[in-house]
């Protein structure tokens, strides 16, 4: 076997550092927030989820869409060039059903060319309304998960082995006077596990989530993050249009403490979003989507 010199093993390094930092060593399918809008506004966005990437953080949200959306995103997690994270959903509004959401999930790590581990998630989600008034609504929604990890290969050619198993997730969410929202999710309500003989837990999360509009184009949001098992974690932001083509974003998370912020453009139906996100130890990770809403909303 040819040794690896010590800049091979950089990388390796770095990886694992990420882990222990980021989370539990060794977790997978851990919350990687897809969308940078977002993420710019530190992870607030249980009780807004307004558009498609709803169905990654409440399911429920998905009753407000009134078309489809297509949304793409794209980020290496703190900089690093071995890992890479993909992000796609599609929504499709049904004719008196609520709406469905189609989504998808990829986090890799590679080395010198090699897929050392794939993590991919296939979500099918439903989000629909129970209440409706000329004041308030009120909605539920679901995701069923498919989590699919796959090892690459051995030095000597070996295939180290692949596991699948299903998750998940209930949401709800209530609008009162259409300035006040209230959110809540819970992800992996069914508690999932993954392997054969030494079986590991996929993460569970419940985040409650609270949004004010004071006026269009302006909100505020916060959120109440706890992943079992681990000290809940506060997410807070804020979205201002400055123009109807503009919109910044600022937000900040604790667990670890972190600042965020981004900026949104739109042009008939097209919408591009970017997400700068510092760390106290790693370098910042960029975050960029791209979207298009049927309508030209």
């Amino acid at each position: 076997m040819r040794k690896m010199g010590t800049a091979g093993w950089a990388p390796l390094l770095v990886l694992l550092i990420t882990l222990l930092i980021g989370g539990p060593a060794g977790a997978v399918f851990d919350d990687y927030s897809p969308s940078p809008r977002a993420r710019a506004m530190g992870g607030a966005f249980t009780a807004l989820a307004d558009d498609g990437c709803a169905l990654f953080y409440n399911p429920a949200g998905l009753s407000q869409l009134a078309g489809y959306q297509l949304f793409t995103s794209y980020h290496r997690p703190y900089g690093l060039d071995f890992l890479e994270h993909i992000a796609a959903s599609v929504t499709v509004p049904l004719p008196r059903y609520g709406v469905l959401g189609f989504g998808f999930q990829k986090l890799g790590v590679t080395y010198q060319g090699e897929d050392l581990e794939s993590e991919k998630t296939f979500s099918f989600s439903h989000g629909f309304s129970v209440m409706e008034d000329v004041h308030s609504s009120l909605a539920l929604g679901y995701a069923l998960n498919l989590y699919d990890l796959e090892f690459g290969t051995s030095t000597q050619g070996q295939v180290l082995g692949s596991a699948q198993t299903m998750g998940v997730d209930l949401g709800i969410m209530a609008v009162l006077r259409k300035r006040t929202r209230m959110g809540a999710a819970i992800r992996n309500i069914n508690r999932p596990r993954m392997g054969e003989g030494y079986r590991e837990d996929l993460p569970q999360y419940m985040t409650f989530g609270i949004a004010y509009q004071p006026y269009p184009g302006v909100v505020t949001a916060l959120d109440l993050a706890k992943r079992f098992g681990e000290d809940t974690r506060v997410n807070g932001g804020i979205e201002a249009r400055i123009v109807p083509f503009m919109t910044l974003r600022f937000g900040v998370q604790t667990k670890p403490d972190r600042l965020m912020g981004g900026v949104g453009f739109k042009y008939q139906g097209i919408h591009f979003d970017y997400a700068l996100i510092n760390h106290t130890v790693l370098p910042l990770t960029h975050q960029m989507s791209i979207s298009y809403h049927f309508g030209g909303n």
